[in-house]
């Protein structure tokens, strides 16, 4: 009796690891999947920008190229604020900013690279090289 007490949970945990094992594995996308699912409008997903009136969306075209179209509703200002590439290599998201209206003494063409944590053809979730904190986005249209 005691021998089948101890043996069921860990029957129970190796199933339970096996099938989330599966799971993730089936829910986790290709670099081509990934590049295949851009083509559209993104809108960053960011509560702390919410609250200050910020939204921040991309238009992403099918070879890759971006906007970045930013809207203050504090200001009432609307614009494209950024234009580069986007490219997807080896699980990281590849930005190549070509454009800033913003910065205007940074440097361009600008490399930043996003480690991809979770992607699926409704949303995208990485982290920037250097940081700690996931940037959210979600897809708007095709």
């Amino acid at each position: 009796m005691t021998d089948k007490v101890f043996w069921r949970p860990i029957t129970l945990g190796l199933l339970l690891f096996t099938s989330l094992l599966l799971l993730g594995g089936c829910a986790h996308l290709s670099d081509a999947d990934i590049r295949n699912n851009l083509t559209g409008s993104w809108l960053v997903v960011q509560p702390p920008l919410d609250k200050a009136g910020l939204k921040i969306t991309y238009k992403i075209s099918p070879n890759g190229d971006f906007t970045r179209e930013i809207f203050m509703s504090h200001e009432g200002f609307r614009g494209v604020d950024m234009t580069g590439t986007w490219q997807i290599r080896d699980g990281y998201l590849i930005e190549t900013i070509q454009f800033m209206s913003l910065r205007r003494n940074e440097k361009l063409p600008k490399v930043a690279r996003s480690k991809i944590v979770h992607a699926n053809s409704r949303e995208l979730y990485s982290i920037p090289d250097g940081a700690t904190e996931i940037e959210t986005l979600r897809k708007v249209t095709n």
